[in-house]
């Protein structure tokens, strides 16, 4: 699975900066949402998402999903 704002990003083949313009957050906003730094994707983001055409519920849904997968995986990794 892949984070969906990232894919999102990828397909229309933009950067944080460009991304960040379009809907209207800081870049640091954009960069921590694709790393998965934050539990949640921001409200303006999921907002702007939807004005686009995008589901935001699904797109969040699957946002976290992502990140709970990166996290069981990060943790099986540090298992001794």
């Amino acid at each position: 699975m892949r984070n969906p704002v990232d894919h999102i990003m990828s397909t229309h083949q933009v950067n944080d900066r460009e991304f960040s313009l379009a809907v209207g957050v800081p870049h640091v906003t954009v960069w921590r949402v694709r790393k998965g730094m934050t539990k949640t994707i921001n409200p303006e983001i999921l907002k702007a998402l939807e004005e686009m055409g995008y589901d935001a519920e699904i797109i969040l849904e699957e946002y976290q999903k992502w990140r709970e997968d990166q996290s069981a995986e990060m943790r099986k990794r540090l298992i001794r």
